[in-house]
Parts: structure tokens; C-alpha cells; sequence
């Protein structure tokens, strides 16, 4: 079904790398005619932090047992490598960065917020890119893992724009 909408903002969701859509509950129902939903997003009050919505949310619904409230740090914990040296010393590394989740220019700790095993990020244009890995690169490290979100739009535009510049 082919529905016109306009879009009025963007964010990355690390969940479904493929991309969300934010609506309306009744929106949704009369556009799809699907009435369940697996997973919700909330966007809270200036002030309010996360720990404190998740409680008060937890008591609210402990009783029907049907839902599971976490939130991203929860979620991080509750991964199976979240005991690991390498995910702790990205732990100490994001307490270090800054209220962006900069630990330096082009590389961003935010992505591991809400979940275990990569989570530092080289980030920027693709000249960024190339310039930050080859300046590791002179420091003598000479293997890179590079994924990213949406897997398959950053694939296309690392093979495209860095790995030949970096080939060079």
C-alpha cells in the first residue's frame, strides 16, 4: 500500500538498522491494520532522566508480566560479552568522552550506549575516515573491523569512498 507522508525528523534506531518510522498508535492501525507492537520508543520530558521513567514504568506494569522495560545501558549489560575486557575498556573509554560521546574529532563511543561489543565509531566524511585510519595506521595498526548502520548503506560507501583511498 503506497502512503504519502511527510517526513519531520530523523534518528538513527541501532535496533532495526534499516530504518524506523515514528506515527501515531491510531495512525499506524488504520494504515497497516496491524494492532500489536513488539517494541516502543519514548521520548521523555526535559529533566526527567531514564532511570527514573524506567522505574516508575516497571511498577506501573509489573503486574500483567507481558513487558519487558530496559534501558540502553541495561540493555549493554545484559549482552553476553559485557564482562569482557575490550567492552570495559570502552566502558572507561565513553566516561571519558564528551556530552556528544566524543573521545577525539572522528571517533564517537555513542553507539555504545545501548549495546555491547563495538562500540567506538569512526565517524565523518569519508576523508575523515581514511585520514583517522590512516593515522592509526602509522601508529602500526594494521587490521580495522568496519561495520556501521544501516549495514548495507555504510558497506556501500566504504567500498565506494575508503577502502580506495586507502589502497592508494
Amino acid at each position: 500500500k503506497v502512503v504519502r507522508a511527510t517526513v519531520r525528523g530523523i534518528w538513527r534506531d541501532y535496533e532495526r538498522p534499516g530504518g524506523s518510522i515514528v506515527m501515531n498508535r491510531d495512525t499506524f492501525i488504520a494504515l497497516s491494520g496491524e494492532r500489536t507492537a513488539t517494541t516502543a520508543a519514548l521520548w521523555l520530558r526535559e529533566g526527567t532522566s531514564a532511570e527514573q521513567f524506567s522505574g516508575r514504568l516497571r511498577d506501573a506494569i509489573a503486574r500483567s508480566g507481558d513487558y519487558d522495560v530496559a534501558i540502553p545501558g541495561e540493555i549493554r549489560k545484559r549482552s553476553l560479552d559485557s564482562g569482557s575486557a575490550g567492552v570495559g575498556r570502552q566502558t572507561e573509554l565513553r566516561d571519558l568522552a564528551d556530552a556528544d560521546g566524543y573521545i577525539d574529532r572522528h571517533l564517537w563511543t555513542g553507539v555504545g550506549r545501548g549495546r555491547s561489543g563495538c562500540g567506538i565509531a569512526v565517524v565523518g566524511d569519508p576523508d575523515q575516515v581514511v585520514a583517522t585510519l590512516r593515522e592509526y595506521q602509522s601508529r602500526g595498526i594494521d587490521t580495522f573491523i568496519l561495520s556501521g548502520y544501516p549495514h548495507l548503506a555504510e558497506c556501500e560507501l566504504v567500498s565506494r569512498y575508503v577502502l580506495p583511498a586507502l589502497r592508494s
